[in-house]
């Protein structure tokens, strides 16, 4: 593999970018430390989530769901 060099971004797709980066951090650091505050916290920063109410809704399900391959979370 060989690295090459881009052009800078325009501002609206380096911004879509950056948030995505940033759900991305959140979750790794939410399973390290498995913390429910952390994955809340990156599932209020995705687009796709309308409010903080159905955030939680979700995140309860997603818990719910998939306990058996999750570590604990708190």
């Amino acid at each position: 593999m060989h690295p090459e060099t881009v052009k800078e971004l325009p501002e609206a797709f380096a911004a879509l970018i950056r948030r995505q980066h940033s759900i991305q951090k959140l979750l790794v650091q939410a399973y390290a430390e498995k913390s429910r505050r952390l994955l809340l916290q990156a599932l209020l920063l995705d687009p796709v989530i309308t409010s903080a109410r159905r955030a939680e809704e979700y995140l309860d399900y997603v818990l719910k769901l998939q306990a058996e391959y999750l570590p604990e979370i708190t």
